[in-house]
């Protein structure tokens, strides 16, 4: 799980680092989404964090503040 990094971003109506338990719960929805090997864990929660507004776009370098 290497891979993945928290960062920081702003994007309004996207509450899923609170709802997801902060820095440490997102680092390991992001593991689940992008790792896991479990496809029904990945797509209940990829259904859950995309009914918060949330996206699989990738953000570019440049635009993470």
């Amino acid at each position: 799980m290497n891979e993945h990094r928290p960062v920081c971003i702003h994007k309004d109506g996207v509450f899923l680092l609170d709802d997801a338990g902060g820095l440490s719960g997102f680092a390991d929805f992001l593991g689940t989404v992008y790792e896991s090997e479990d496809k029904k864990e990945r797509d209940e929660l990829r259904a859950w964090a995309k009914s918060l507004g949330w996206s699989e776009k990738k953000i570019a370098n440049k635009r993470i503040l």
